[in-house]
């Protein structure tokens, strides 16, 4: 009687859990904007795709719920139709329905270009794939993006600090200050380290990596040593 009774109650907690797991399915595929059905060859349209948030996980408390944000998504998508009749617009929030090759924008960032067309260029992102398979968005530096053109030239600025900074060690080393030569190798891991945290920044479309990039580079003092606090590459 006993194992009837847990077998029911097994059964009970699988219907339940199938019952929930439809529901946020026909929530989900509620709210996204699918590609748009036309005569024209997909092979032939680009596909830019609007990111919104999953829309049952908690929203901010001073954001909009999920039927606003589907709504915003849904006027956006039909005006970006009209006047970009040559690319395939969506919008979604599931990671795994986007095609690799997409060109990804956060919807708040489109809509704030297109209320008064003289805002920042909404970021670009890519969806890409581990090695475990899992997704995410990483955002795309574009030629001509006042952001990405300060990314690259203080990004780049990095690596010529590091190679200055070895020179400097090479020519301590032979004239014998190895002090000054061993400050040198410290000063190289903290750059790399910048130039690292700023790249992980950049492509997670925070804002962070400016002040990372932005640092002096690192004048030797012989009466102090720079310390590594971060190991190059984290």
């Amino acid at each position: 009687m006993n194992d009837d009774i847990e077998r029911d109650e097994e059964l009970d907690a699988l219907r339940g859990e199938v019952a929930r797991l439809r529901a946020e399915n026909e929530l989900r595929g509620r709210y996204r904007v699918p590609p748009e059905e036309v005569d024209a060859p997909d092979a032939t349209r680009p596909i830019r795709v609007l990111l919104l948030p999953d829309p049952i996980q908690p929203m901010k408390p001073d954001g909009p719920g999920p039927q606003a944000v589907a709504n915003a998504a849904q006027v956006v998508v039909s005006h970006l139709r009209e006047s970009q009749s040559g690319v395939d617009w969506r919008a979604e929030h599931d990671l795994a329905q986007i095609p690799r090759d997409a060109e990804c924008f956060e919807l708040g960032d489109v809509v704030r270009r297109l209320w008064d067309g003289t805002g920042a260029l909404p970021k670009q992102y890519r969806v890409e794939e581990d090695e475990s398979g899992e997704r995410h968005l990483t955002r795309c530096v574009v030629e001509g993006d006042p952001d990405s053109d300060h990314f690259r030239v203080a990004y780049d600025r990095q690596l010529r600090m590091v190679d200055e900074l070895l020179n400097e060690g090479k020519a301590a080393h032979a004239a014998g200050a190895r002090h000054h030569a061993g400050w040198t190798l410290k000063a190289v891991d903290v750059v790399l380290a910048q130039a690292a945290l700023a790249l992980a920044g950049f492509r997670a479309g925070r804002d962070d990596w400016k002040a990372e990039l932005d640092k002096p580079r690192p004048e030797y003092n012989p009466h102090y040593e720079i310390t590594a606090e971060r190991p190059a590459g984290c």
